[in-house]
């Protein structure tokens, strides 16, 4: 492919791209702030009359506390800085919080282009992948809910960094290499759940180096710099102040992060609309892993296709091992809210269907089975954008999907 066709193809995916996050995300103007967006951002006074000292030395939700037994200790001074420059631009509005959500989401799809690209050298795949990526629909509140930002930002500065990371390999120049490191740094102060980038470092190197020293020596730099961040936060801003996490709960955040991963073909919108809805989003992956499987014996590339898939299995069960710290918090947050944990790990989820539908053998499967899976995709942000138009019409919608769980929406 000449230089001049991969711009216009490169051209092309962005405005695709541009145009399906717009036409699922575009907020309703009269969308007021929901649940966390009034501490957050309403009524912060760190976002209202910010300074670098205030930023750095703030938790999120401060303006929430009523006891000192209740603070929360999330640190996230970028996240913070972003809501901060947002009320110096435009005050206390809601929907162009909302814009730079969806910028971001935009942002973050062509990130997976590029990360996809530049592993695998591949463009359909990684134009698919990014596609999906952004037609999601468990990303609804990372990209509508304001305060979902840290879910977006985190996954903006770790692609970044991974994107780096690859040029340094490639090039060999060490600036790509500290430009990396830096970004990793920013994605911590976005969201803590960074941490596990450490091993996505790790896992992305081996794919590219197929050299186990080379790819340990450079996670030792981001390990380095995960551990001084630990340190640091445990003598400022504890990451948890209540009890160690057992071996039962480490069981229950596991079995939480395989069944929150299947919801990525199925969310819970859609599966509060069928019987045995779990049962189907568990059947229909068996499916899709059958299918790429079966495609992986016809490859011409085995062995780098090979890799590819078992990059995408990794990055998924280190996403999962996320589900371990967090799955407390789910159970306050509720079913639906918890999709945002989903983020960045659908990364490796659109991967692997990415995979499948470039394995099918003839043209027009590629093509029906992709444009299907993006039609079915597309249908149900759809119809999760209709309760956008309030908060009190939003929550009742999500306690409705809920039950009698007492969640945040209850």
């Amino acid at each position: 492919m000449s230089m001049h066709s991969f711009s216009q193809r490169l051209i092309f995916l962005a405005v695709a791209i541009g145009l399906a996050s717009s036409f699922l995300y575009w907020p309703n103007p009269k969308m007021g702030y929901v649940l966390d967006d009034h501490y957050v951002i309403a009524q912060n006074p760190v976002i209202k009359n910010p300074s670098v000292f205030k930023l750095l030395n703030s938790g999120l939700f401060d303006s929430a506390h009523r006891s000192a037994d209740s603070k929360l200790n999330y640190y996230r001074p970028v996240l913070s800085a972003t809501f901060a420059l947002d009320y110096q631009l435009w005050g206390s509005n809601p929907f162009t919080q909302r814009m730079v959500n969806l910028v971001i989401h935009f942002l973050n799809s062509l990130l997976v282009f590029a990360l996809f690209y530049v592993l695998f050298k591949n463009p359909e795949r990684a134009a698919m992948g990014a596609i999906l990526f952004c037609i999601l629909p468990v990303h609804e509140w990372s990209v509508r809910y304001i305060v979902g930002r840290g879910d977006l930002l985190m996954a903006f500065f770790s692609l970044s960094s991974l994107v780096g990371l690859l040029f340094f390999i490639e090039k060999k120049i060490n600036g790509w290499l500290w430009a990396s490191l830096g970004l990793f740094i920013l994605a911590l102060l976005s969201k803590e759940l960074a941490l596990l980038n450490v091993a996505l470092v790790f896992i992305v190197s081996m794919c590219t180096t197929k050299d186990f020293k080379r790819a340990g020596r450079i996670t030792a730099f981001f390990g380095i710099a995960a551990c001084a961040y630990y340190m640091l936060r445990l003598q400022i801003f504890p990451i948890s102040t209540g009890p160690a996490v057992g071996l039962d709960d480490s069981l229950e955040g596991m079995i939480q992060g395989v069944v929150y991963t299947l919801r990525c073909v199925m969310p819970w919108s859609a599966m509060v609309l069928m019987p045995y809805g779990l049962w189907i989003s568990f059947f229909w992956s068996v499916c899709c892993l059958g299918l790429l499987f079966s495609g992986l014996r016809r490859s011409k590339n085995r062995q780098e296709d090979t890799a590819a898939v078992n990059l995408g299995i990794l990055w998924i069960i280190v996403a999962i091992l996320g589900f371990i710290i967090t799955q407390r918090i789910m159970g306050r947050l509720g079913p639906v809210l918890s999709e945002h944990f989903l983020y960045l790990e659908s990364v490796g989820v659109v991967l692997l269907l990415a995979m499948m539908i470039e394995h099918l053998s003839l043209p027009f499967f590629r093509r029906a089975l992709f444009g299907g899976l993006a039609l079915y995709f597309i249908v149900l942000s759809t119809m999760s954008g209709r309760y956008w138009v309030n908060e009190e019409v939003l929550l009742r919608h999500v306690q409705k999907m809920e039950g009698q769980k007492f969640t945040v929406a209850y």
